[in-house]
């Protein structure tokens, strides 16, 4: 009663800004903010993930049309920032002489990107 619940961040935030270079090319900056959350219902600060931040960054060029419509390059930079961040993880107490409490969070990739095509026909 009256306890957050173990994985549900206060606050989730994120915004998307596009900008059209050409008819051809644009870049999309997308940012998401995460509160801190608890890795259990106990609200105990010592079992809790951090707030954090990352940024997304993608390019969209679109080749002009001949016989393939919506031939499209797209690129990518994902947390190019490179923040060290966690997005889950557990807490496990035991006895052993004494009580241990130890947390394992699962890290999140630093900065990686990616290339696709698209294709219509």
């Amino acid at each position: 009663e009256n306890s957050n619940i173990s994985f549900s961040p206060m606050i989730v935030a994120g915004n998307n800004l596009n900008f059209k270079i050409t008819s051809q090319l644009s870049i999309d900056i997308f940012s998401k903010f995460v509160s801190k959350q608890y890795l259990d219902n106990t609200q105990n600060e010592s079992r809790n993930l951090p707030q954090y931040t990352f940024h997304n960054l993608a390019l969209y060029y679109q080749l002009p049309q001949h016989a393939i419509r919506n031939f499209k390059l797209i690129g990518g930079i994902n947390n190019f920032t490179n923040q060290l961040f966690s997005t889950n993880g557990y807490s496990y107490t035991y006895v052993y002489d004494e009580k241990i409490t130890e947390n394992f969070l699962y890290p999140q990739a630093g900065l990686h990107g990616y290339i696709s095509i698209q294709a219509g026909f």
